[in-house]
C-alpha cells in the first residue's frame, strides 16, 4: 500500500472544494531524524548537477554538424545521428556519443569522405529515437510561461495570486510562496485543452525542492468524464516527510513515487498500481522522470532506466500537469518556519517533452 494519501478522488466539479481545504499558514516545527528503510530498493545514479540537454542550432534541414569520419561524435541526451555524404546517409539512435565510422553505421557512400550530423529534434533519453515522433516540447527559453501551451491553474479552480512561479534563464521554476492572504495554495500548471494525447513517451528533466509541506509532481490526467479520471503519476515526491522514508533529516527528497489509476483515483473496479523508488538526493541535481504509455502497458523510467512497469489499458487522451501542491495530510506535512521560500527553493524544470509512438 502506498504511503501516499489518495486525495484525487472527487470529480472535476469539486476541485474548488478540495483545493480550498489545501491552504496553510506557516507554523512552527523542527526537523526529524532520518531512519533508513528498504535499502534493498536503493538506486544510486550519479548526480547530474546541471541539465543535460539543450537545443542546438541546426541547418535548414534540421541537422547540425558533429564531426568528421574516424572521430567520435559527442553530444548530450539521446539523438538520431546520420553518417554519410552527398545525400547518402545511414542513421543510428545514440546516447551521449557514437564513433563516426563505417564499422558502426555501414558505408552509405563508398569512396567519399563522410561526416556525422545530429538531429536537432530531441529524442527520449536512452530510447530508440527511430521509434518516436516529437509532439510537444517546452524548453522554457522565454521570460514568461508560454500561454499557448500552459494554463497557470487546474480546470475550474481560480489561479492563486501568489508570486510562486516564473520562467527565466532557460528554466521553469515553481516555488513555495504565500498568497496575498498569507496562505499557501497549490500551483498546478496544465496543458488542459492545449495539448493532450493517448499513448507515447512523456519526459521531464528537473531538480526538486526541499522542505516541509511541499509536494512536487509531474503527471497526466483525463478530465472528460469525472469522477472517473484516468491518471498517470510520473513523479510525486514528499521532501517534508519526517519518517526518513521519503526524505532525509534535512528534508531533502531521497525517494519518489510513480503510480497509475485506470479509472480514476479512488474509483471502484479501477486497476491501480504504484512504485516508490529510493534515489540520491533529488534536490542536488537534475534528473529525468518519464513514462512510456502503450495501449496495454505503462513503463516508468528514472534517468532513462526502467524501474517499474504494469499491464493496464487506458485509452483516453491525457494532458500534462506539473506542480507543487500542499496539504491534505500528504507525507510532507505542512509548510512551517523551516521551509525555504522563494525562487531559490523551486521545482526547477529544464524541459518537458512528449513523443508519439510510431
Amino acid at each position: 500500500m502506498s504511503k501516499k494519501t489518495s486525495w484525487r478522488t472527487i470529480g472535476r466539479g469539486s476541485w474548488c472544494a478540495l483545493l480550498g481545504a489545501m491552504m496553510f499558514s506557516a507554523c512552527g516545527g523542527s526537523d526529524a531524524e532520518r531512519t533508513s528503510t528498504e535499502a534493498s530498493q536503493s538506486s544510486s545514479p550519479s548526480v547530474e548537477s546541471e541539465p543535460t540537454d539543450r537545443a542546438a542550432t541546426a541547418d535548414g534541414a534540421g541537422w547540425y554538424a558533429c564531426t568528421t569520419e574516424g572521430k567520435t561524435c559527442s553530444f548530450v541526451g539521446t539523438r538520431m545521428v546520420r553518417y554519410g555524404a552527398d545525400g547518402k546517409y545511414a542513421y543510428k539512435s545514440a546516447t551521449k556519443s557514437v564513433p563516426c565510422t563505417s564499422d558502426v553505421f555501414g558505408d552509405p557512400a563508398p569512396g567519399v569522405a563522410k561526416t556525422c550530423s545530429i538531429s536537432s529534434t530531441p529524442s527520449p533519453y536512452l530510447q530508440d529515437a527511430a521509434q518516436y515522433t516529437l509532439t510537444f516540447r517546452d524548453e522554457f527559453s522565454g521570460t514568461t510561461l508560454d500561454a499557448s501551451k500552459w494554463n497557470d491553474h487546474i480546470v475550474h479552480v481560480p489561479a492563486s495570486d501568489a508570486d510562486d512561479y516564473g520562467v527565466s534563464n532557460g528554466f521553469l521554476k515553481i516555488w513555495p510562496q504565500a498568497d496575498s492572504t498569507g496562505e499557501f495554495k497549490s500551483r498546478i500548471l496544465t496543458t488542459y485543452q492545449k495539448f493532450s494525447q493517448a499513448y507515447g513517451y512523456f519526459e521531464m528533466e528537473a531538480k526538486l525542492p526541499v522542505g516541509r509541506g511541499l509536494w512536487p509532481a509531474f503527471w497526466l490526467l483525463n478530465s472528460d468524464s469525472p469522477p472517473g479520471e484516468p491518471e498517470i503519476d510520473i513523479m510525486e515526491a514528499y521532501p517534508g516527510d519526517d519518517t526518513g522514508y521519503w526524505a532525509d533529516s534535512n528534508h531533502h527528497p531521497i525517494r519518489f513515487e510513480a503510480s497509475f489509476y485506470e479509472k480514476g483515483n479512488g474509483q471502484e473496479n479501477s486497476k491501480n498500481g504504484n512504485k516508490p523508488l529510493e534515489t540520491v538526493d533529488l534536490s542536488a541535481g537534475f534528473h529525468k522522470y518519464a513514462v512510456k504509455w502503450e495501449p496495454n502497458k505503462v513503463s516508468y523510467y528514472f534517468d532513462g532506466k526502467l524501474f517499474y512497469s504494469a499491464d493496464v489499458s487506458m485509452s483516453r487522451p491525457m494532458y500534462l500537469l506539473v506542480d507543487i501542491q500542499y496539504g491534505n495530510n500528504n507525507p510532507s506535512g505542512n509548510v512551517d518556519s523551516t521551509t525555504p521560500l522563494g525562487p531559490d527553493n523551486s521545482l526547477q524544470v529544464n524541459y518537458i517533452r512528449a513523443w508519439q509512438l510510431k
